[in-house]
């Protein structure tokens, strides 16, 4: 019985047309009704992957939107920052259907009171609640210090092999070369390169920087790319190595156990290099310094940075338009141009700024108006201290920009930037007047001689 005629017409051709034949795959015996199914069925066992990534080349099996195993799809939204999945209740976009399915799940939740009987804390699901239970039966670690430093071990036997770091001199010389190492072992590792064949280097695609190893490439190529393998578990945050995922899902615990304390301020950190790090907040410590001006860094990424300044490299590309940066942190910032988000509001007026730094600008000038910062010079008030760093230039004659290609120096970054484009006009009119010579040939005529001569002068000049 049918509640509808078309339903009705519809099954009566199911009495009267042939049975289809079933695609059989070759591999496994499986039948599928479709061709389309079978072809797609196939490549699980052939292992091919026609579709590729225009990006980073990855390649994937399945393409399709609407396709079940769309993975080419989901992973451009690596690239992208697409984020399809919209939660009707607060608003919040995601890139996963699973991502937003959890997130419908911690509004649920949140109604939901689960208390900790020991202490009385209330968490809002269950297994934050069962995370936080072994908090009350759990020993305290004991830690071992170390007597000649200010390093700290979990384990006894870790203390025992740091100490030897201290009591060990150099003493194993290399016979072939007379490098001098403070273990056995690094010598014998040594050994080797003297005998081995020189390595292929791997090359990035990108920079052209090389590795001797291809597993450093890939780790390399993340950058460029921004593919994020692995993620949190808990939150769905992504990284680019599996080091910096585990340290960051340690702080989703409920207390994540910090051994190593700051002495002036309390602050605890997971690791001890962390903890050297924020220790030069205190101390004013700047030890990384540029070889090319005296400009000092607290950190290393800090130099790297600044590096790219001088020899004009931008890593950073914008996928959707092609402009380059110098640093993750510009290119995210530049991001926002694109999707028109303005995070950052006005506590005055409340307009909206895409940057921190452009808000407060707005507020110094707008609202507020005061005039910090004074040249002891000439007398000249502004409103920024940077301001001001430029100002002083015109009085001492700094020229912190320098050309790596001709050694000038100047002032103002954006007169490097010009400066360099020169050298790139340059040569490409060297290159054209040499093209134009080999395609002319040598010639007796002083008329069609000087008509050659005045022609690569005329291509050799360039606007600057």
């Amino acid at each position: 019985v049918f509640n509808r005629p078309s339903r009705l017409e519809r099954h009566k051709r199911t009495h009267t047309k042939q049975p289809r034949v079933p695609h059989q795959c070759s591999y496994c015996m499986k039948t599928f009704r479709k061709l389309n199914k079978l072809i797609r069925h196939k490549r699980m066992h052939t292992g091919e992957k026609p579709f590729t990534c225009s990006v980073c080349g990855k390649g994937f099996s399945e393409s399709a939107t609407f396709s079940r195993n769309a993975s080419l799809t989901k992973h451009r939204r690596t690239h992208t920052g697409e984020r399809p999945y919209l939660c009707l209740i607060c608003g919040c976009r995601f890139k996963w259907s699973h991502s937003l399915s959890r997130h419908r799940r911690s509004h649920a939740h949140r109604q939901m009171c689960y208390p900790c009987t020991v202490c009385g804390k209330i968490f809002d699901r269950p297994s934050k609640l069962e995370r936080h239970k072994p908090v009350h039966t759990r020993k305290p670690k004991t830690l071992h210090n170390c007597e000649h430093c200010n390093k700290s071990f979990t384990q006894q036997e870790k203390l025992i092999r740091h100490r030897n770091c201290h009591s060990r001199t150099n003493k194993h010389p290399c016979p072939d070369c007379g490098k001098v190492f403070n273990r056995p072992s690094k010598l014998e590792r040594h050994k080797r390169t003297h005998t081995k064949q020189p390595r292929v280097p791997h090359q990035c695609s990108y920079c052209m920087k090389t590795f001797s190893k291809l597993n450093k490439l890939i780790r390399h190529k993340r950058m460029h790319t921004g593919e994020k393998p692995f993620t949190c578990s808990v939150c769905g945050k992504g990284f680019s190595e599996s080091g910096h995922c585990k340290a960051h899902e340690k702080t989703h615990e409920e207390q994540p156990e910090k051994p190593h304390s700051c002495a002036d301020c309390g602050m605890c950190f997971f690791k001890a290099s962390e903890l050297r790090r924020h220790f030069r907040s205190h101390t004013g410590e700047k030890p990384f310094k540029c070889t090319l001006c005296e400009s000092c860094f607290s950190r290393s990424e800090g130099l790297k940075r600044h590096m790219r300044s001088h020899t004009g490299e931008r890593p950073y590309k914008c996928i959707i338009c092609g402009k380059q940066f110098y640093s993750r942190q510009d290119l995210n910032i530049h991001g926002l141009t694109h999707t028109g988000e303005k995070p950052h509001l006005c506590p005055v007026c409340g307009k909206g700024f895409s940057q921190l730094g452009n808000m407060k600008e707005h507020e110094q000038n707008v609202h507020i108006k005061s005039e910090k910062y004074i040249c002891n010079e000439c007398g000249a008030t502004f409103t920024r201290y940077k301001s001001l760093t430029k100002h002083r230039r015109t009085h001492t004659g700094e020229r912190p920009y320098l050309c790596l290609t001709c050694g000038r120096r100047f002032s103002w970054s954006h007169s490097l930037s010009r400066h360099r484009r020169s050298h790139a006009h340059r040569q490409m009119a060297g290159d054209t007047s040499k093209e134009m010579l080999s395609f002319e040939g040598p010639s007796e005529n002083p008329d069609s001689l000087l008509c050659s001569q005045f022609t690569v002068m005329t291509c050799g000049v360039v606007s600057v």
